[in-house]
């Protein structure tokens, strides 16, 4: 598949952040991420099908994994910074290590690390080490010829390239949109609203109508939550973690065939298995009110956010627009030894 050209790797858009803060030597806060636990057991799953039915149903979900904070404390130095090991006669420099350090400090103890003297010695310990493989890897490489492989000098090319405009994005997105733009954005919102309901659901995404209907029957027997089921069960990985909370989604934000089936229920009753394009459902509708925009300080981050993407495709869209490209008949290329 394709990727859109505006469309920005989060992790390199994190490890870029921390190039620019040390060559900048500026303090920045550091960089967080959501961690989602899902806790599941599959003697749980077994006591939740047991007690429906006597069938064996296949019902595993796998362990959501939420993402680990990024480091983002710059280091005075030279432009990678002093050295903090040597492996086979090479110096690790400080910043070349911060990728590695990213990947073995815990999400908890990120934000306690104000500089690099700071790191534990353990995580430290364990990035160069990691470090080390990579860097022991590549020289086995290199005397297999591999790294002269043209397949893989093209994919190292890709990705400089995108990590170059990544660079150049995480410094120019901030100017792209300004405070009048996003509070014109804001009223917009607000106006849009007036006169919409906005519904509280939840639901438990399954793959079949056999599933979903077990699902109901360990709903109506009271023998879990529909917090816990959703957990162990739903395959919606962007809510199963939560419970299967959608959050409050005004009409129209919502798959309509599944706003089709909501708006039918009373509040706070299970509704019958359904299906959309997206698998089959078990839904409850826990609130229902006026539609209402949250405060502006609360929505500033996510309109800005949005406006600088809308901004940034435009950007990419008026490049390609204007660049001078032209595409070649391959019976008119040249020949290659």
């Amino acid at each position: 598949m394709r990727i859109p050209i505006w469309a920005i790797s989060i992790s390199v858009i994190l490890n870029i952040v921390l190039i620019l803060l040390f060559v900048d030597a500026t303090n920045k806060k550091p960089i967080t991420a959501i961690t989602a636990p899902l806790v599941t057991t599959q003697s749980a799953k077994e006591a939740v099908i047991k007690n429906t039915v006597e069938e064996d149903v296949d019902l595993k979900r796998p362990v959501f994994k939420g993402q680990s904070n990024r480091l983002t404390q710059a280091a005075d130095g030279s432009i990678f910074g002093p050295a903090v090991a040597i492996v086979n006669n090479v110096q690790i420099k400080q910043l070349e290590l911060m990728p590695y350090l990213n990947e073995v400090i815990p999400a908890e103890q990120i934000n306690q690390v104000k500089s690099f003297d700071a790191i534990p010695e353990k995580f430290l310990k364990s990035a160069i080490d990691s470090y080390a493989v990579d860097l022991l890897f590549e020289y086995l490489a290199k005397e297999k010829g591999i790294t002269d492989n043209a397949r893989l000098q093209a994919v190292l090319n890709k990705n400089k390239r995108r990590t170059i405009r990544t660079a150049y994005l995480s410094k120019v997105s901030p100017t792209l949109v300004n405070e009048k733009q996003v509070k014109i954005k804001y009223n917009e919102l607000a106006k849009s609203l007036k006169g919409k309901k906005e519904y509280h659901a939840r639901h438990i995404l399954l793959a079949s109508k056999k599933e979903a209907s077990i699902i109901k029957k360990a709903l109506l027997k009271k023998e879990r939550s529909f917090d816990e089921l959703a957990k162990l069960f739903s395959l919606d990985n962007s809510t199963g973690f939560k419970g299967g909370d959608l959050g409050y989604k005004v009409a129209g934000q919502l798959n309509l065939e599944f706003e089709k089936e909501i708006s039918k229920l009373d509040l706070n009753v299970y509704s019958k298995p359904f299906k959309t394009a997206l698998g089959w459902h078990v839904a409850v509708v826990e609130d229902r009110r006026d539609a209402k925009i949250m405060p502006y300080e609360q929505a500033v981050p996510t309109i800005r956010d949005n406006l600088q993407q809308q901004a940034v495709k435009a950007l990419a869209i008026r490049l390609v627009k204007n660049a001078d490209i032209t595409l070649i008949d391959p019976l008119e290329m040249p020949a290659t030894n």
